[in-house]
């Protein structure tokens, strides 16, 4: 006798076969791993060197599993942005917890040189980088980041270091476009940036601890 066709076993069995699937990838991309594009100029050449031109812009893996645990000077990072926390920013890594940075004047907010064509910043981002020169040490549980692009770059420049508890990926390696699918041009790249005299990393500073005692 053949068995009789139950319509809402068939609805069940069709949920679960959509959810299941997609509760799986939802937790993989909030957890393990994600894809992004990388649009704007801010890291050309080294990411999307063509988007100005045609809009074509390379696909990141990033990975999200202890984000912020063992940083290396150079590796690119995905994270909140501090002055927009709705809104995520792809930047490399150029200085650690401990370092100190030797701030350059053509990263000031606004520039120095008029001729460059960019723009003049908000004011208050150009006293506080004023203040924080010619030298900053990165203070305990932050790092310094900056897009290869200064010209175009809203970076560690303007608000300075950021929490590494911002951050929520770092990048193994393209995706796509398919010729530069596993590739990492940011490792050819490590000496753009800021000057950086290494420092002590993740030394606390001076009665960090006995805040919490």
């Amino acid at each position: 006798m053949a068995a009789r066709f139950s319509y809402p076993r068939a609805v069940r069995r069709l949920i679960l076969a959509v959810t299941v699937p997609a509760a799986a990838a939802v937790a993989i991309q909030d957890n393990l791993y994600e894809i992004t594009p990388v649009t704007g100029t801010s890291m050309s050449p080294t990411l999307s060197p063509d988007y100005n031109l045609t809009g074509r812009c390379d696909r990141v893996l990033w990975s999200k599993v202890s984000p912020s645990a063992n940083l290396v000077r150079g590796e690119l990072v995905t994270y909140r942005s501090p002055q927009r926390p709705d809104r995520t920013a792809v930047k490399r890594v150029v200085a650690l917890e401990g370092d100190t940075v030797i701030l350059d004047p053509r990263r000031r907010p606004g520039g120095v040189d008029r001729s460059s064509g960019r723009e003049e910043a908000d004011r208050t981002q150009a006293e506080s980088w004023d203040q924080m020169g010619p030298k900053f040490e990165v203070p305990f549980g932050h790092v310094w980041v900056e897009g290869d692009n200064w010209r175009s770059s809203n970076d560690s420049n303007n608000f300075g270091p950021i929490s590494k508890s911002l951050i929520i990926g770092h990048a193994p390696t393209i995706v796509y476009p398919w010729e530069r699918m596993g590739t990492k041009p940011w490792e050819d790249r490590r000496r753009i940036g800021t000057r950086v005299v290494y420092g002590k990393q993740g030394v606390p500073p001076e009665g960090f601890r006995d805040m919490f005692e």
